[in-house]
């Protein structure tokens, strides 16, 4: 009795030092997650600057905590080109014409970024997915909000009055389009993060498909915010990863995709003639033939142009965009309506006149390079594991870790793929709230990544050697693990 008592309390202690760890190790992210969900909402910018500090200095005692020297950080290609890219643009901002305090603002919330990076990929595929969690919480938060404010409408107005710092225009703050953001496209991106944390969550083999309930929620406060193309990339890039992830039966499950997608759209045009909201949703879709977004901002994107003509290698400097467009006419009723911050909703072109051709090219090559190797990472690791479930033979343990590389590769996929398709109409670059999830994803990649080449060597002990013309591909149960 004494020594099961004795073991108890051994247990118990090695399970409260696990937590220790856990909670040092998962703090710097957590703080910048809540920096990133109280953005908007701060009345001052010390606060964000100080919850900045804080984070770096907790992130600087849980390296030190983790024993993590230099080594053990991951800076390989393509993430390195992004680092590259940072720099380039910090020496451009340096030695350019512009001088904006939204430059020194934008240098230090993205190296807050980069440092969360970094210190993500020192985490291990157990911490990795907590943080994923973490997201999902922050933003289901984001969704409740969102549909209680659509049922009691004064709950919106009393949070603008007590949080908001009223230095944005916007006359939708607070209702159910905007939710806890300053505008109903920040809420619709808070909204699809959450909505990739749980679909990836959801998509896990060992779960129950009782969870697809979450997702399909965070996809109906999406449709809330009347934004169509949040609405549509979120659609295409689920229905991508679900064929991906099923192997083999690709074509069996992107029908059945197809299947629920035409379900859900039925659904929601019966809800639409009780809930207005959702009304309107169809008819900006209904009025897409005559909308002429991209033409309203064909003057930015003329203004981009002319700057990269002007000096396409280097660029023409941040911010060389926001000063051309206050001296057109509608940019001047913009600066009397008291914007002092505007960007050019078209990343690739606004990069391209910023910071040239090396710029770009350090940016989006690196971007693309990671969604070519993550796609490739993300169809291994599902193909391994629908395998591995065929095969009893295969330990527990081998397809629980594969789930876990197939749930956070999902995650970053998506993530990535929403980045780049934003950067078409968006400015996610330059928006806190999209690259801080983008940026911790990044660092998840090599964790992902990390544990993925574990699984291949203790797979590889039982696999096949075939000899090709290009070399030799090491096969097991018809899947390439190296080669």
């Amino acid at each position: 009795m004494v020594e099961m008592n004795v073991n108890t309390a051994r247990a118990l202690q090695k399970r409260k030092g696990k937590y220790g760890k856990s909670i040092v190790a998962l703090l710097p992210v957590a703080i910048v997650l809540v920096l990133a969900f109280f953005y908007d909402l701060s009345k001052s910018s010390t606060v964000a600057t100080g919850l900045c500090i804080v984070a770096l200095f907790c992130l600087l005692i849980a390296l030190w905590a983790r024993r993590i020297s230099a080594r053990d950080i991951v800076l390989a290609w393509p993430f390195a080109a992004l680092v590259l890219f940072y720099a380039y643009f910090i020496l451009g901002s340096i030695f350019a014409p512009n001088s904006h305090s939204v430059t020194a603002s934008w240098i230090a919330m993205f190296g807050v970024g980069l440092a969360i990076c970094v210190y993500c990929t020192t985490l291990p595929l157990r911490h990795v997915k907590k943080i994923i969690l973490i997201v999902g919480i922050f933003r289901a938060v984001n969704a409740v909000y969102k549909f209680a404010v659509l049922f009691v409408p004064q709950i919106g107005r009393t949070i603008v009055k007590t949080f908001y710092h009223g230095s944005f225009g916007n006359n939708d703050r607070g209702t159910s389009q905007s939710g806890l953001a300053d505008h109903k496209s920040t809420n619709a991106i808070f909204l699809t993060a959450g909505f990739f944390a749980s679909f990836a969550y959801a998509m896990r083999r060992d779960k129950s498909n009782k969870f697809f309930v979450v997702p399909l929620l965070f996809l109906f406060a999406i449709v809330l915010t009347t934004k169509r193309a949040h609405l549509a990339f979120v659609v295409a890039i689920a229905l991508l990863c679900y064929v991906i992830c099923g192997s083999r039966r690709g074509m069996s499950r992107l029908t059945k995709g197809i299947i629920v997608g035409v379900i859900l759209i039925v659904a929601l045009l019966l809800l639409s003639e009780v809930i207005p909201q959702l009304s309107s949703v169809f008819n900006r879709f209904s009025k897409l033939a005559d909308d002429d977004t991209f033409g309203n901002r064909s003057y930015m994107y003329d203004i981009n142009t002319a700057l990269f003509l002007k000096n396409p290698v280097f660029g023409a400097g941040y911010g060389a965009f926001q000063d051309q467009f206050f001296t057109t006419v509608k940019g001047a009723r913009y600066a009397a309506a008291g914007t002092t911050s505007f960007k050019g909703h078209n990343v690739f072109l606004q990069v391209l006149a910023e910071q040239g051709i090396v710029g770009a090219v350090l940016l989006f090559g690196s971007l693309f390079y990671l969604l070519y190797i993550n796609l490739k990472h993300l169809r291994k690791a599902s193909a391994l594991l629908m395998q591995s479930r065929i095969g009893s033979e295969t330990p527990k343990r081998i397809r629980k870790k594969l789930t876990d590389c197939s749930y956070v590769l999902t995650f970053i996929t998506s993530e990535i793929l929403f980045f780049l398709l934003y950067c078409i109409t968006g400015n996610p670059l330059y928006d806190f709230e999209v690259y801080l999830p983008f940026l911790i994803s990044i660092g998840a990649y090599y964790a992902a990544r990390r544990e993925l080449k574990a699984i291949a060597s203790v797979l590889g002990e039982t696999a096949e050697v075939r000899i090709t013309p290009f070399g030799k591909r090491v096969v097991w149960e018809g899947v390439t693990l190296r080669g």
